[in-house]
C-alpha cells in the first residue's frame, strides 16, 4: 500500500496491518508489537522523510511460511552530515525465531 505522509495515515497504515496479522492467526501481543512497530516505522518516515513537504510511503508486508515480513519506505533523502557519519548505519529490524505466527 502507498499512503501520504500525512499524520494520519499511520493510524491507517498501522490498523491495517494488524488486521493482516490477526487474519494470519498471531497472538494478540505478537500483534500489539506489530502495531508499535508499525506506527513507529510509518511516523519515523512522516517525520524525517519529508519534513517540509507531502510525499509517498510505500508500505509491502510478505509472509514466507509463519514470518511476516513489513518494509516501510519513506523519502530516499539520506543525512550526509558529520553526526550521520559518526552514528554510523541506521538499524534494522531483524525477525525473532521465537516469535512466528501459527497457520
Amino acid at each position: 500500500m502507498t499512503v501520504l505522509s500525512k499524520p494520519e495515515n499511520i493510524a491507517v497504515v498501522r490498523h491495517g496491518l494488524a488486521g493482516l496479522a490477526e487474519g494470519l492467526g498471531a497472538e494478540p501481543d505478537l500483534v500489539d508489537d506489530i502495531k508499535t512497530a508499525v506506527s513507529e516505522a510509518v511516523t519515523n518516515a512522516v517525520v524525517h522523510g519529508y519534513p517540509e513537504s507531502v510525499g509517498p510511503i510505500d508500505v509491502e508486508a510478505r509472509v514466507t511460511d509463519s514470518l511476516l515480513e513489513i518494509v516501510v519506505r519513506g523519502s530516499r533523502r539520506r543525512d550526509t552530515s558529520a553526526a550521520a557519519e559518526r552514528r554510523g548505519p541506521e538499524p534494522s529490524c531483524r525477525p525473532r525465531p521465537d516469535r512466528r505466527l501459527e497457520r
